[in-house]
């Protein structure tokens, strides 16, 4: 999961960057997804940023938190994303 997280959010940051052409926000918008795993609300356990983090899983928190399949989906589905649209338009715009 920690992987998944870790990629996820590399390939958040190489989408910002290929549409801002600017590092400083392409690595401040995963720093802002981290912060807000702090902030109280339901909404906050769908986030893929963090996601690996033990106390966001229910198994391993008393129930409380995300199942640990549904954050592995979220991953997932998190890194095909933004993985298919890197191929599909940001080779473009990195490249040229």
């Amino acid at each position: 999961m920690k992987f998944l997280d870790t990629m996820g959010q590399y390939l958040v940051m190489m989408c910002v960057y290929a549409v801002s052409r600017q590092v400083t926000i392409g690595f401040l918008v995963p720093a802002a997804g981290n912060l807000l795993c702090v902030v109280p609300g339901q909404w906050v356990s769908y986030l893929p940023f963090g996601l690996s983090g033990l106390t966001r899983i229910a198994e391993l928190n008393s129930g409380a938190g995300l199942p640990a399949a549904a954050a592995l989906g979220t991953e997932a589905v998190v890194i095909m994303l933004t993985l298919g649209w890197l191929l599909t338009f940001g080779g473009k715009k990195i490249l040229v």
